[in-house]
């Protein structure tokens, strides 16, 4: 037998079995058993979305504000109480407690402010402090001294305007909540926990 014609035969064979035992004719897959997305590629009038660099992207998502939690810390200690005092017929007794660590000129109308909130509220003020002081809260004077007196009984509470009077540090001003909490009282804000000083 002539080379040619057996190489020939070869081939024709070779044709004949990959178009009998492939699964793919006429350059498209069969759609049996494939989901929507596969069959969308699998035609020919499927095209890349323009903006897939961007499904790959390796940005990460805003991460939660610890303020948020604080926040709800604070707003269920507070109702707690307001409701407990409301159930007793009393009026909530409060502090006013402004820290002004740059000078005390500020003070005056950051403790008009909270009278006005305190009088919108119907909450009674036995206190008004500022505060000058750089030192953390555990150890500035006017500040241990409304805790103690909401330990003794005195207070129901403490108002401030921002959570920034209390503390600047979110660990710190977490541990000054819990800790009036455990004295038996709230602490009350003027401006949620949302931004800084006024």
């Amino acid at each position: 037998m002539d080379p040619t014609d057996h190489v020939a035969g070869l081939l024709e064979r070779a044709l004949f079995v990959r178009r009998t035992s492939s699964p793919i004719k006429s350059g498209r897959l069969p759609s049996h058993g494939l989901s929507e997305l596969a069959r969308a590629r699998a035609s020919s009038e499927w095209e890349p979305p323009q903006d897939l660099d961007r499904c790959f992207c390796d940005e990460v998502g805003e991460l939660p504000d610890p303020r948020r939690r604080l926040h709800a810390i604070r707003r269920d200690v507070l109702h707690r109480h307001l409701t407990h005092l409301e159930r007793h017929h009393r009026v909530p007794r409060v502090g006013l407690y402004v820290h002004c660590p740059d000078g005390s000129v500020r003070s005056t109308p950051a403790l008009t402010r909270l009278l006005h909130y305190a009088s919108r509220a119907g909450w009674l003020v036995r206190e008004q402090l500022d505060d000058c002081s750089t030192a953390p809260p555990i150890q500035r004077v006017p500040w241990r001294w409304l805790v103690r007196t909401v330990k003794a009984g005195d207070l129901d509470g403490i108002l401030a305007s921002t959570y920034v009077d209390i503390s600047p540090d979110l660990d710190e001003y977490e541990k000054q909540l819990r800790f009036v909490e455990s004295m038996g009282g709230f602490v009350a804000l003027a401006q949620p926990e949302r931004g800084g000083r006024r």
